[in-house]
């Protein structure tokens, strides 16, 4: 398997390698190096086990994030107990409000 269907397969995605930095071909006339190569770093994954859910969430965009979804069905779950009929889009209206810093309560 070539180096090519490696990278293709996404196979290294994990691993690095680096090569040391060496003098280029030596002069054999003058005894110096004719020139140099720059340092290698090598690279380290980053860490991706952590991801964090609520990355492109409220305020990045308009889905709800963990802790809105949280209180969103906590408040239907009591709208609901109390027999209020449309319990879902009262619930749903205190997100809105509660994202635009309302600070009125019902």
């Amino acid at each position: 398997m070539s180096l090519a269907d490696l990278l293709k397969k996404g196979s290294l995605r994990e691993l690095a390698s680096a090569t040391s930095a060496t003098f280029a071909t030596r002069d054999p006339f003058s005894g110096s190096a004719i020139a140099t190569v720059a340092t290698v770093a090598i690279a380290i994954a980053p860490d991706t086990t952590v991801i964090d859910p609520d990355r492109w969430c409220w305020p990045h965009s308009s889905a709800m994030n963990g802790a809105e979804i949280d209180t969103f069905m906590l408040r239907e779950a009591g709208f609901k107990a109390k027999g209020v009929a449309d319990a879902e889009a009262l619930a749903d209206t205190l997100v809105i409000r509660d994202r635009e810093l309302d600070d009125r309560w019902f």
